[in-house]
């Protein structure tokens, strides 16, 4: 089932409806049209999304979304190792297209995220699966989604309406 609007409806958890649903954007920085995806789905083009790739996209699990989605402040730590363990990347209020690029080779099998919200690519430059980390502590990479430990790198996803500077801006 998918419904197809420019800003997705309440969250509020209806009788008999399943308990999440998948917001797929046409545009980064979850711009553009958006798509709900509330149920089984084999090809996204019928159930109406024209542009195929990149997808920018958000698991709704029916969770209070009165808790504030973004901070002034941003600040993640990616450890080698599970539970914290091994050598460590942090990362202040800013974006890392490339963690090699920063002399950071090694896999990510734990995060600590202190402030913020941020998301972990597979690969450089925001390529591959995508990891979304909310404040809290991921012990292991299992915890966070990952089959294999394995960002390469990492945004930070803000809020277009508190911070313009950096952010994508639609061309008509």
């Amino acid at each position: 089932m998918a419904a197809d609007h420019q800003n997705p409806a309440s969250k509020q958890q209806q009788p008999g409806t399943s308990a999440f649903k998948l917001v797929i954007y046409e545009q980064e920085n979850f711009q553009g049209r958006c798509h709900e995806l509330t149920g089984p789905c084999n090809n996204v083009q019928e159930a109406g999304v024209e542009k195929v790739a990149p997808y920018w996209c958000c698991v709704d699990h029916g969770w209070d979304t009165s808790r504030p989605t973004d901070s002034q402040d941003h600040k993640i730590v990616l450890y080698e190792n599970p539970s914290f363990a091994g050598k460590k990347i942090e990362i202040i209020d800013d974006d890392v297209p490339s963690f090699h690029a920063h002399g950071y080779q090694e896999k990510v099998s734990s995060v600590r995220v202190q402030s913020g919200t941020w998301v972990g690519y597979q690969y450089p430059g925001y390529r591959g699966f995508q990891y979304l980390f909310e404040k809290g502590e991921y012990k292991d990479s299992s915890e966070f989604g990952a089959e294999i430990p394995q960002i390469q790198s990492v945004r930070r996803v803000r809020d277009m309406q508190w911070h313009q500077r950096g952010a994508f801006k639609p061309v008509n």
